[in-house]
């Protein structure tokens, strides 16, 4: 997969403007002013020559509802090198921007895009609020693993978990990752009866109906509990421990799948 999607973002570079030092230019520009600080160093640290594409208001899609930025070291296109691309995709989350009539079909698409990128290890989804409230001090450069995050996180469920989820909880999955608790899913969504998604938890563990909510996110907490769910917030005191104490040890629901398997 990963080397699929490394294949499928050439189609972004445009042969003829990809190295413009006019396209180069406008692209730091708007990094200087959009991304993250860790992000705009793993940018900066890129070795020349590089080439750049995206779409955005620097790429001349103004109102877009979000930015791709994508950086390629040319060394990389001979070598195959999928580790060396960097792509951020960065969306437009600001009040002024979710009140735009395209936000909802925006916010889909990014999701439906980083849906893809995840293959890539230097890939980064980033907001501008987040971005401007500084949530993002914990990014690790392109080809990290999630050991930093989640230590010894050996098993990919985990690393996955702590590749996607918000710094807030890493410290909370680094200490369910110690006591054995089987690892969450992240972005948990609540559907509505049409369908719609109602409210959406940091982590989760939809087969046991238990929820982590961020703690300025009480409206969406308070929607999981009316559907019954268990939910705490990632502040609240010892929440590894309660929260280990409702869930099965991972070994625990191993073996439950075993004997149901007749293994």
């Amino acid at each position: 997969w990963k080397r699929a999607v490394f294949t499928a973002a050439f189609g972004w570079f445009e042969q003829g403007r990809m190295q413009s030092p006019a396209l180069r230019a406008a692209f730091d520009r708007a990094a200087g002013d959009e991304l993250p600080g860790q992000v705009r160093e793993a940018l900066a640290d890129l070795p020349a020559p590089i080439a750049v594409a995206g779409r955005g208001v620097w790429a001349g899609a103004a109102g877009a509802g979000f930015d791709l930025f994508a950086a390629l070291p040319l060394a990389a296109v001979n070598a195959g090198d999928a580790d060396a691309v960097a792509v951020v995709v960065h969306l437009h989350d600001d009040e002024a921007s979710r009140e735009g009539a395209g936000y909802r079909r925006a916010w889909n698409g990014v999701l439906r895009l980083f849906d893809l990128l995840q293959f890539l290890p230097g890939a980064w989804w980033t907001t501008r609020v987040g971005a401007a409230r500084g949530v993002y001090p914990e990014f690790a450069p392109p080809g990290a693993g999630a050991e930093g995050v989640v230590p010894g996180a050996a098993d990919a469920h985990w690393r996955e978990a702590a590749a996607l989820a918000d710094p807030a909880v890493h410290d909370l999955l680094a200490a369910l990752a110690a006591c054995g608790a089987p690892p969450p899913e992240v972005g948990v969504e609540l559907a509505g009866p049409a369908g719609a998604v109602q409210a959406e938890a940091e982590l989760g563990w939809p087969a046991h109906r238990i929820a982590v909510t961020l703690p300025e996110r009480e409206a969406q907490a308070a929607a999981f509990r009316r559907e019954g769910w268990r939910v705490v917030t990632a502040d609240e005191s010892d929440v590894a421990r309660r929260l280990a104490a409702c869930l099965p040890l991972a070994e625990d629901e191993e073996e439950q799948r075993k004997n149901s398997s007749g293994g």
